[in-house]
């Protein structure tokens, strides 16, 4: 019997020893049977898996830590999961006052998501310029801004049907 991990869960597979078991009374039979189990996993994964989600929430305490550690202002997290069509789960926006500290914040981010989380972004955009640097963490997407940049873009009214809170203690 073989075990595999899935989603943290050890899983016993036994589909060969059930074929095999089968396949010399009824091929029909078998292939039913493995169906049958297939789909029970598939039930039991979508009821006792924790869900792609259920870590984001760490992985934004991560982020929201980075940008803290080198004083980001006005962090803000706009919980984009109850909109349609949404490009990801959360945006977590913040903004520094000076080039230097735009890409200090989002070295930070990056530092204390590998180093917490063991995360690393899909994608990074703008950090050379230093007006607006994006990480993106698939369902999380940072957005680190020049003070000016972030007062021109807007995005918490551009997404203002989102759910927004803004972290205290700068």
């Amino acid at each position: 019997m073989k075990q595999v991990r899935v989603h943290g869960l050890e899983i016993n597979l036994f589909i060969q020893e059930l074929y095999l078991d089968f396949i010399w009374h009824d091929f029909t039979t078998a292939n039913r049977a493995i169906i049958f189990y297939l789909r029970t996993l598939q039930v039991l994964f979508t009821v006792n898996s924790p869900s792609p989600l259920a870590n984001q929430p760490t992985l934004l305490e991560s982020v929201v830590e980075g940008l803290q550690e080198v004083k980001g202002h006005r962090i803000t997290i706009l919980d984009l999961r109850e909109i349609p069509h949404a490009i990801a789960g959360w945006f977590v926006v913040a903004h520094g006052t000076s080039r230097t500290q735009v890409e200090a914040l989002t070295q930070s981010v990056e530092a204390m998501t590998r180093k917490q989380r063991d995360e690393r972004p899909w994608g990074k955009q703008g950090l050379r310029n230093g007006e607006w640097a994006i990480l993106d963490y698939s369902d999380v997407v940072v957005h680190v801004f020049h003070e000016e940049a972030r007062a021109r873009y807007s995005l918490e009214e551009l997404w203002g049907d989102a759910d927004i809170r803004t972290v205290e203690g700068e």
